[in-house]
């Protein structure tokens, strides 16, 4: 899927912005602040005392509406996997949107998102390979008759893509012109499909959604969500959901390969094994690396 590095496109994405890291609200954060990691509940996650032995720690310096983003984030030492640091990019996402949208609070607008608002649960999600393995992990790990139900909620929605011909071209949506993908989204909105993780309008699990789901916030009355028609997006300056995308993958690609949340089971099927474990603060330098390049 093609992204806008300045602000969300109609067609993913989410709503409640959770809790933010201490002091992330503050334009100027001194280095010595550390931006602790949003847990998801990964069994693998890092702990936040360096002190363990287990964790080092790599300086953050983004520039983030016209100020400057400081301070340390952990990471594991040695050898890791980019699923295995998913809350620490979590971490920094969080703290980038707390930026945001104390910004849009000061020109006297508000987020409009509420928990039971799903209208953008059916909109079209693209998340990284990373996440698409991690909560493909997720639903194996849950009890039955949950895993089972939740299993079946995709293939429903698998079934309703195949009936709309639409299955083809969101598996591989970088083969398309762009405004063919770009109308893929909007008649995705209107065929209706719920995320498999809906539950009664809310996310069903919110600790550990997409961090493109985490980056959709609005500020325009919420009904408008359900037509897509005058929504006003909250503009991330630094998009952690594309750094995401693109980690771990050839620079020289002229795309990076999304995956559609409701199709990750399908996507599993013929998907390429994960990278290599490699160092923890060479992934988190190159997270940051792209993250920097995604706006400003």
């Amino acid at each position: 899927m093609q992204h806008d590095r300045t602000r969300p496109a109609p067609g993913p994405f989410l709503f409640r912005s959770g809790s933010f890291p201490r002091k992330a609200g503050l334009t100027h954060v001194d280095g010595s602040d550390t931006l602790q990691p949003v847990t998801g509940e990964h069994p693998e996650s890092p702990a936040s005392d360096p002190s363990a032995g287990t964790v080092e720690m790599v300086p953050v310096e983004l520039t983030v509406l016209g100020g400057t983003l400081r301070a340390t984030i952990p990471v594991p030492r040695g050898a890791t996997t980019p699923g295995a640091m998913l809350d620490v990019f979590r971490g920094v996402a969080e703290a980038v949107i707390h930026l945001s949208v104390s910004s849009v609070q000061r020109q006297g607008r508000a987020i409009s998102c509420r928990a039971g608002c799903g209208a953008c649960c059916r909109q079209l999600v693209p998340i990284s390979e990373t996440e698409a393995r991690d909560l493909i992990a997720y639903v194996e790990g849950l009890a039955e008759p949950r895993r089972s139900e939740i299993k079946s909620r995709f293939a429903r929605a698998v079934e309703r893509l195949d009936t709309a011909g639409m299955r083809d071209l969101l598996m591989a949506p970088w083969t398309q012109p762009v405004d063919a993908a770009r109308a893929a989204g909007v008649e995705y909105f209107r065929l209706g499909i719920p995320c498999p993780f809906l539950e009664n309008e809310s996310c069903g699990i919110h600790l550990r959604r997409p961090i493109i789901c985490r980056e959709y916030l609005v500020t325009s009355p919420a009904e408008r969500c359900a037509n897509l028609d005058g929504v006003d997006g909250v503009r991330i300056p630094r998009r952690a959901s594309i750094a995401l995308n693109h980690l771990g993958q050839d620079p020289a690609r002229s795309h990076t390969r999304s995956v559609p949340l409701t199709m990750i089971f399908e996507w599993a099927k013929t998907a390429q094994p994960p990278p290599p474990p490699r160092p923890g603060a060479q992934i988190a330098r190159e997270f940051l690396h792209l993250l920097d390049r995604t706006g400003g």
